[in-house]
């Protein structure tokens, strides 16, 4: 499933950049209250574990062809409108607990 494959390929190219960090280097947090390399990580880690196993659900079965144009509903584009488009007018919003990273990261994120 090409969804799959390129979820693993974006693993190996974030592991390729941050081999060789220390614990103190993951954890390095630009300013209070932002996340860290190691937390954005753990979080992108958890939330493909939290949601992968619905999504390939849902695309099971489904021919593996790419997609002229997709357009989300109202909620979607209001989502992203929000919160997923760089904007110096985008809201932020705490991430659900179920895909919080912890406070500090350790060097086995990705295992």
């Amino acid at each position: 499933m090409r969804l799959v494959e390129n979820l693993n390929a974006s693993d190996e190219r974030a592991e390729k950049l941050v081999d060789g960090l220390s614990v103190e280097q993951l954890n390095w947090q630009p300013a209070q209250g932002c996340w860290s390399v190691g937390q954005c990580l753990e979080h992108l880690c958890i939330t493909n574990e939290a949601y992968l196993p619905a999504i390939s659900a849902a695309l099971k079965e489904r021919p593996d062809e790419p997609v002229e144009q997709i357009i989300p509903g109202c909620f979607g584009g209001w989502f992203i409108r929000n919160f997923i488009e760089p904007s110096p007018q985008g809201k932020r919003a705490p991430a659900p607990a179920k895909i919080r990273p912890t406070a500090v990261v350790g060097l086995t994120v990705f295992l």
